[in-house]
């Protein structure tokens, strides 16, 4: 079977059916069978209505996400081991930017700082480069996302 049309209520071919069903009308579906040569009309109902009060979520991440994790200034071991996987430390948030990946190797994923994204956010992994590091900064010009080996303008 093949959905070919999706119609909303109010749109033309609904009228019967937004009169007959009201406001528990989602949508009017027609579905074509090619084995049987027939058309079916279907329509989507609410049955219940609930309130419900949204949770959030926790996002799935990627093991190229950039993230930051706090690593105490006296566990100079696991420091230097993050260094080396390419943790970048960022003063102003006082956080360590690493990737997902390299925060699992390290065991260390219960540090993520979580929910400050937008204002810890001043770099982000760029693949093709295979690097951690780019920065925006500000010029005369506009903000400029800058690489190791090119400066993209952005229209930010």
């Amino acid at each position: 079977m093949e959905t070919r049309l999706t119609l909303r209520p109010g749109q033309p071919g609904t009228r019967k059916l937004v009169a007959r069903y009201g406001d528990r009308l989602v949508c009017v579906r027609y579905l074509y069978d090619a084995a049987t040569g027939r058309r079916l009309k279907t329509v989507e109902l609410v049955v219940e209505s609930v309130p419900w009060k949204a949770r959030r979520r926790r996002r799935r991440r990627q093991d190229d996400d950039v993230v930051y994790v706090r690593i105490a200034y006296q566990e100079t071991e696991l420091r230097e081991r993050a260094k080396r996987l390419g943790a970048i430390w960022r003063q102003p948030q006082r956080l360590w930017e690493i990737t997902y990946r390299d925060t699992k190797r390290l065991g260390i994923e219960n540090r993520i700082v979580d929910g400050e994204e937008e204002e810890l956010s001043i770099t982000g992994y760029m693949p093709a480069y295979g690097v951690i590091y780019k920065q925006m900064v500000q010029s005369t010009y506009g903000w400029f996302w800058v690489f190791p080996f090119a400066v993209e303008h952005t229209l930010n």
